[in-house]
């Protein structure tokens, strides 16, 4: 597995194009192929494992973006730096937008605009961005420097910003007393095996039931007052 995970990068990189695309793609195949070949024990294994790893290599990603921000040197620009943010924010409204609109054609529970626009608002930028800008080939130094400090900088406002306020954009547009809502009116599905196994346990419970209150009335005790209080 392992294997399979490092081979798409080596193979990207060694024909010049994006290593760290490579493995995205390949996770995304991967994860439904490959997990369920699985044993159940391996499974739960490589879970953790990865799951591990990922997490110290984004700490570690984290920690190299906090150190950049004072070890090396920037080039700021502020009109690059607006038009960037703006950029970025439109190009991930053309995806999220359209997108979730068609997939409303093939969901039952559909995608609300207010859901639309929290995963607009919250989409964060971190460790891919900012690899991909380092794996540039810029030959101009001058370049470099400023794709990288406007990397950085649309990481921290992403992250910061956007980020920190996403719950309180949240609560504000009531998306999860919504969610609550649609959760307790949505009709259960079930198949025909289900339906008749339900059917029938509806059945047995009503004749117990009744048997029961049957015992009840015709029992020693079964006078008028105990039927009442029964009631």
């Amino acid at each position: 597995m392992i294997i399979f995970a490092y081979l798409p990068y080596g193979l990207a990189e060694g024909i010049s194009l994006s290593g760290i695309m490579a493995i995205l793609f390949s996770g995304i195949v991967m994860s439904h192929y490959t997990h369920h070949n699985l044993s159940p024990v391996t499974q739960i294994l490589m879970q953790q494992t990865l799951r591990t790893v990922a997490f110290l290599c984004e700490t570690c990603v984290f920690a190299f973006l906090g150190l950049s921000i004072f070890s090396f040197p920037h080039k700021f620009e502020i009109s690059f730096v607006i038009w960037c943010i703006v950029l970025v924010l439109f190009g991930r409204a053309v995806n999220i937008f359209p997108l979730s609109y068609l997939l409303n054609f093939f969901r039952d529970h559909k995608i609300t605009p207010k859901m639309m626009f929290i995963m607009w608002f919250s989409g964060l930028r971190g460790a891919i961005p900012y690899a991909l800008s380092l794996h540039l080939g810029l030959e101009s130094m001058e370049k470099r420097q400023l794709i990288g400090t406007t990397t950085i900088v649309i990481v921290l406002f992403t992250i910061l910003l956007l980020g920190g306020s996403t719950m309180p954009l949240i609560r504000l547009v009531d998306i999860e007393d919504a969610r609550a809502r649609r959760r307790s009116k949505k009709d259960v599905n079930l198949s025909k095996t289900e339906k008749m196994d339900l059917h029938h346990g509806r059945i047995q419970m009503k004749s117990l039931t009744n048997k029961w209150y049957e015992e009840v009335r015709q029992g020693p005790s079964g006078s008028e007052d105990d039927e009442q209080e029964l009631f």
